[in-house]
């Protein structure tokens, strides 16, 4: 896997061909993964890819290739390429500033634990104690990966973007023969926080507590829902109503509700990526640094997520959370 001086070397060779305004995107890769299924490892794969991105900027006008063969080439055609092609693309609504500041934003801290702890012997022993656990009525399958990464991005304007991303995650599925199951999953970037017994025993709990199943009238009930479900409820959430652009245009529930009570005052919602309960990227997919937003302050909607086309639209500043696409918007994914 490449490391931050090799990363920004590949980087600056490619700006170096360029002959417009580019923003260089590098993404290097490795994950280990062991599957298992009917209580036995069925699968274990390895996968490492470098993969660099390019887009150029010609007024309204922007053109984006990629490619993962990196000699000096390949860059070179990749640029070629990606040049001819702007000819062909339409012009934008808006013509996109450059991302000219801060020079640098790098964060290269990584929990070298997780190598350790988790590499393929130690993901086969969890796995294979979490079945051993099991009474003979019930098998395990699941998932369990070991992901290294490395995020870089640099433009002809001189700014270096660099992040380390490694994390462990796991998933399983407990099931009794006769058909009741239990699920559990999580996923951490600091090996101690990675607990697989517990993670074991609680869709065990699950797939014997799911039994003898109670029937329920159909009606409002008041329910408890472990962290894991509210996290997908407010993923969704946030992806349809958390963005700018979603407020912008009409789809979004904030719709010309800023200032008012939304939610109840015991619920306040903000995105933070400094927060040690998520994974830490300083900067979007578009080179700008992300700040920390107050979504739902005790119910009340206040700020939302901009990327910089949003931004511009609006003429103000981009909060740095653009996913790096035209149609996506803003999207904060550190809540």
């Amino acid at each position: 896997m490449l490391n931050k001086k090799e990363s920004y070397a590949i980087i600056d060779k490619v700006l170096s061909y360029c002959n417009y305004y580019t923003m260089a995107t590098l993404i290097s890769h490795e994950e280990g993964l062991t599957r298992f299924a009917n209580s036995e490892i069925h699968q274990n794969v390895f996968k490492s890819n470098n993969t660099l991105e390019i887009t150029i900027h010609d007024g309204k006008k922007q053109s984006k290739n990629s490619t993962n063969i990196l000699d000096d080439e390949s860059l070179k055609e990749l640029v070629r390429k990606t040049e001819q092609n702007l000819r062909f693309m339409p012009e934008g609504e808006y013509e996109i500033p450059k991302v000219t500041a801060p020079a640098e934003i790098a964060n290269e801290e990584y929990d070298a634990e997780l190598e350790n702890a988790f590499g393929i012997p130690g993901r086969a022993s969890l796995i294979k104690s979490g079945i051993e656990s099991l009474d003979d009525d019930y098998t395990a399958s699941g998932a369990f990966s070991l992901s290294k990464m490395v995020f870089a991005m640099g433009n002809n304007s001189g700014i270096k973007r660099f992040c380390r991303l490694d994390n462990v995650s796991f998933n399983t599925v407990i099931t009794h023969k006769n058909g009741p199951s239990g699920y559990a999953e999580y996923a951490t970037d600091k090996s101690a926080d990675m607990d697989v017994t517990k993670l074991f025993n609680s869709a065990y709990s699950k797939a014997k507590a799911a039994l003898n199943p109670e029937s329920l009238e159909p009606g409002s009930y008041t329910v408890i829902l472990e962290p894991l479900a509210v996290g997908d409820l407010l993923s969704y959430m946030s992806y349809v109503g958390f963005s700018a652009k979603s407020v912008d245009t009409g789809i979004s529930f904030l719709a010309g509700k800023k200032g008012q009570q939304v939610f109840g005052e015991n619920i306040s919602i903000y995105d933070d990526h400094t927060d040690g309960n998520t994974f830490s990227l300083p900067f979007d997919f578009e080179g700008y640094e992300r700040k920390k937003l107050n979504i739902i302050d005790q119910g009340v909607a206040k700020e939302l997520a901009y990327d910089i086309r949003t931004a511009v639209k609006e003429g103000v500043d981009t909060t740095g959370h653009g996913l790096g696409e035209a149609s996506s918007g803003g999207f904060p994914i550190n809540l």
